[in-house]
């Protein structure tokens, strides 16, 4: 698995308020007012990448922004109002950055520009376009909980960014057949207790074949939206099932811990639930068993595909 393939769960955070694409010079496609934006990207420690867009539609600058904290496997989404403020003449881009994150840090940015242009031309081609490089300065604060990734700085130039390097220029995808033939298993978990969205999905194609997962959560904690996914493989152990899907054990390594049963009694079509199983999404261990939590198994084959051989970025 490439270690950005996770952020692809993310993106629609992303675009639920990054509105219209900004091109290269920051000029947005349509000669109309459509708001202010920027994205940059920034090293946090511990392994993790962050991505960063602002964007408002509004001329007072009324808008959001969203920080995506990126792991090998898993990666973090974080929504909240901000105040994001730009020159019209300047074609869309933001010039200043408002937005307090809570216990999460703070944000105060003003665009220092160059007066320059340079060019550039994206990794996917395309033709070469100008910009005016710059600099935000001022604060950017951000810890994630428990400080799994930390970034501090004062300092973030201004390049034209997409806004994923994960995002390919080939792309890739999955299918999955379902039905009573089928030799492999599908475990789906789903709950909407303690104020928040769960769902998880674990796979595996026959009993020798290794396992695939993914999870999120999803919830709101004074008033900033948080959206955690992770997803990855297992070895054939970490998913056993009885052929006519009587019963199904999971007890997958780490970021799991312990464990899970479902049974199906004789006389029910409901599955029994229970176990100790929990899963480290980056700044929180959730329970994916107990009351509340709600799973299907069901035969099932899971086809995957990746044909990206070429890194998008600035």
């Amino acid at each position: 698995m490439k270690k950005w393939g996770i952020l692809g769960v993310v993106l629609a955070a992303l675009l639920m308020v990054s509105g219209p694409a900004a091109t290269a010079n920051g000029a947005l496609p349509t000669p109309r007012f459509a708001g202010f934006g920027t994205t940059f990207e920034l090293k946090g420690t511990n392994g993790y990448d962050l991505w960063v867009s602002a964007f408002s539609r509004r001329r007072d600058g009324d808008g959001w922004i969203v920080i995506v904290a990126g792991g090998k496997h898993s990666a973090a989404a974080y929504r909240v109002r901000a105040r994001v403020r730009g020159d019209e003449a300047g074609g869309g881009l933001a010039t200043s950055i408002e937005a307090d994150l809570g216990k999460f840090g703070r944000i105060d940015l003003l665009l220092n520009r160059s007066g320059r242009e340079e060019s550039f031309r994206f990794k996917c081609g395309g033709h070469k376009e100008t910009f005016e490089p710059g600099v935000y300065e001022g604060t950017f604060e951000f810890e994630g909980e428990g400080g799994y990734t930390r970034v501090a700085t004062s300092s973030i130039p201004y390049v034209p960014t997409l806004l994923f390097r994960s995002i390919t220029c080939s792309g890739s995808g999955s299918g999955e057949s379902a039905g009573p033939g089928v030799p492999g298993a599908r475990l789906k978990g789903l709950s909407f207790a303690h104020d928040r969205v769960l769902t998880f999905q674990v796979n595996k194609n026959n009993r020798h074949s290794r396992v695939v997962y993914s999870a999120s959560v999803r919830e709101q904690r004074d008033g900033i939206y948080i959206d955690r996914t992770t997803e990855g493989t297992a070895g054939p152990g970490a998913f056993l099932f009885e052929p006519h899907l009587r019963s199904a054990t999971l007890r997958p390594p780490a970021p799991f811990s312990g464990s899970a049963t479902a049974r199906r009694d004789s006389d029910s079509l409901l599955l029994q639930w229970q176990g100790n199983l929990e899963l480290a999404f980056p700044g929180e261990t959730v329970p994916l068993a107990g009351p509340g939590v709600h799973v299907s198994l069901a035969h099932a084959h899971l086809t995957q595909s990746d044909s990206a051989n070429v890194v998008v970025g600035s």
